[in-house]
């Protein structure tokens, strides 16, 4: 009598454990990918490993992924699929649940959650943040005065929403990447430094000295507009979107 309650047990837990085998594990522990196998891996998987996983000589790899990436889902046209693979985590508030203690490198936490959320304005042309880092910006000035600053870059030029993306440097050397959005005779460049090193905006074979330009910089985010004179600079750790036409 007791044989079948014992046979039905070791059913249940065989089938328990094949669940548990089949699930699929978030092995970075900070991101979600979709389920959609349509749109794997994520736009927002291979950007969070761009800004905080990656090693410089991982950096061309990962900037082609986003590359193919963005051709596929359509990311320059704000389609729905490119949405779909946009999975919202906390990201401004991630640093406060941070076990750092060291300072210089809690710096660069910051500068890394500035730069990624640089690359999501730029490269999707609207900021997707948790309602919780929406709570976060009404409590941190700091903070709202920067994702403000990008929703009035956004608000002037329509490069960000609709211009073609074009990836033209993943530098393992110096610790770049950068990438272009055109729309019509308007052209935004984008790079970032993942380097302890100031070095020269990385622009693409052509562009002009003396030409005007509205330049944004996520250490001090607030646009000027200018004529260039000289290289234009990138420091340690930063983002720079420079916008022509």
């Amino acid at each position: 009598m007791t044989f079948i309650p014992q046979f039905i047990k070791l059913i249940v837990f065989s089938l328990v454990l094949l669940i548990i085998a089949c699930t699929p594990n978030n092995q970075s522990g900070d991101y979600n990918l979709p389920n959609d196998p349509n749109i794997l891996p994520s736009w927002y998987g291979q950007s969070y490993d761009l800004f905080f996983n990656t090693s410089p000589a991982q950096i061309p790899l990962l900037a082609k992924s986003l590359n193919d990436l963005s051709k596929a889902t359509k990311v320059n046209d704000g389609s729905l699929a490119a949405q779909k693979s946009l999975i919202i985590e906390n990201v401004l508030t991630r640093s406060l649940g941070s076990s750092i203690e060291n300072e210089a490198r809690l710096a660069i936490e910051q500068q890394r959650n500035e730069q990624f959320i640089a690359h999501q304005f730029a490269s999707l042309g609207e900021l997707y943040l948790s309602p919780k880092d929406n709570d976060y910006l009404q409590q941190n000035k700091t903070w709202s005065q920067y994702v403000d600053s990008l929703i009035a870059l956004g608000d002037e030029f329509d490069v960000f929403k609709q211009g073609e993306i074009d990836i033209y440097t993943a530098s393992e050397e110096f610790s770049l990447f950068a990438y272009q959005r055109t729309l019509g005779n308007t052209r935004a460049f984008v790079a970032f430094n993942f380097s302890f090193d100031t070095v020269e905006v990385p622009l693409p074979f052509g562009f002009m000295t003396s030409t005007k330009i509205t330049m944004w910089q996520s250490d001090s985010p607030k646009a000027t507009t200018f004529v260039t004179s000289q290289a234009l600079m990138i420091r340690p750790y930063t983002a720079v979107i420079i916008i022509v036409g």
